[in-house]
């Protein structure tokens, strides 16, 4: 039995246990991990995330007399019961007209977006670790929203478009699509090219093991809210420097546009866009071409600008960039790139090294952060993953 039938079977038989029957339909939601292209969807830019194996499992069994039991293996998560037009209530912090919070506000938004009226049991299982960076929000979203929509197909933008309300009007995130899209177009062996301007998800061959690279992602144990942080603060900048450009989004900017905006903020925010869905664009032709060491490179120009440009970075973040990158002077071959992933503020780097070179990454971490506690956590991807998928 191969680890995600373990882990499937885990989930089984624990939605038994608590509710006394199998579930009528169980979703998985992978997180994904940002390759390159971040703070650009939501000025209708580009991105090229891929699906990893981390993932959160949602299972529903449908009731008749209109109770809702929720539960979740997550500790932040407890389990709750009560009657459907309750769960908003739960979802609730004190103050009435605060966003919804927590596995509560995420149903209560699911219920209300799909018109449920009747009660189900639901359970809800992860290894995605929340708040690194790697998109456990909208995975949880996506796989609650499909479960919840079952057995009616839906069509795939209609669901990215729920799962971003989710966030954007219940839970008060203002996403853009780039990891709901990434996560629903996601496929086994592929990157996947959005273009949030258009609404665009384009499958595009993505390999790196065959040419002796491994990307890694390396949580940094400094979990990050969005809602808390200065997410939206961002968002507004870079709406404030489309609008002096005379632009509705910043995808339509030339590269040196800008240059023209006077603002010293704003030019920067703009420059970081611009750049980076230049970058993007040059990742994909280096991976077409088979230059993994180019697009090293182009990770770690990725972060200088999320780091000056953008100003959202941590110095636990930059760190841990810094140690991927000296790596390269101890290489027998290939390039070392590193760069924050997701919006910052915390959160995990992802890396591109060659495979040969695990041993030296574990080694210069434990050297860079000698307190276990502290140690940023290194995990290998060998491989693109599949995207949202029905498991039962």
């Amino acid at each position: 039995m191969n680890p995600d039938s373990r882990i499937y079977s885990t989930f089984l038989s624990t939605f038994r246990s608590l509710y006394g029957q199998t579930p009528d339909v169980v979703f998985q939601a992978p997180g994904r991990v940002n390759c390159i292209g971040d703070h650009t969807d939501y000025q209708g830019g580009w991105s090229l995330p891929i699906a990893i194996t981390l993932a959160t499992t949602v299972g529903l069994s449908w009731r008749t007399d209109g109770l809702i039991q929720l539960g979740s293996a997550l500790d932040t998560m407890p389990r709750w019961q009560g009657p459907l037009d309750k769960l908003q209530e739960a979802g609730r912090q004190a103050d009435h007209d605060a966003p919804l919070q927590g596995l509560f506000g995420f149903a209560a938004a699911a219920v209300d977006l799909l018109a449920i009226d009747r009660g189900f049991d639901l359970w809800v299982s992860s290894t995605l670790p929340a708040g690194s960076g790697l998109s456990s929000s909208a995975a949880l979203a996506l796989a609650l929203l499909s479960c919840l929509a079952h057995p009616s197909p839906m069509d795939p933008k209609r669901l990215v478009q729920l799962a971003q309300t989710v966030e954007n009007r219940y839970l008060g995130v203002h996403t853009g699509i780039l990891d709901q899209t990434a996560i629903v177009f996601a496929k086994a062996g592929q990157a996947v090219l959005i273009d949030a301007g258009k609404h665009l998800a384009t499958p595009i061959p993505f390999d790196f093991s065959s040419r002796g690279y491994r990307f890694w992602i390396i949580d940094t144990k400094t979990p990050r809210t969005l809602a808390a942080s200065a997410y939206d603060i961002r968002v507004q900048e870079a709406k404030d420097a489309s609008m002096s450009l005379g632009l509705d989004l910043l995808c339509q900017a030339s590269p040196k546009d800008f240059e023209r905006i006077s603002d010293s903020r704003l030019r920067r925010r703009a420059r970081h866009i611009i750049s980076e869905n230049l970058r993007v664009q040059s990742t994909v032709e280096c991976a077409k071409n088979g230059d993994w060491a180019g697009v090293a490179d182009l990770l770690s120009e990725s972060h200088r600008s999320l780091r000056d440009d953008y100003e959202v970075s941590t110095p636990t973040l930059d760190k841990v960039v810094s140690v991927v990158v000296d790596l390269r002077k101890t290489l027998s071959w290939g390039n070392a790139g590193a760069r924050l992933t997701g919006a910052g503020f915390g959160g995990s780097v992802v890396a591109l090294l060659p495979q040969d070179a695990t041993a030296k990454l574990q080694e210069a971490l434990t050297e860079a952060f000698p307190e276990e506690l502290t140690r940023p956590v290194a995990t290998a991807i060998d491989g693109a993953a599949e995207g949202l998928r029905q498991l039962g």
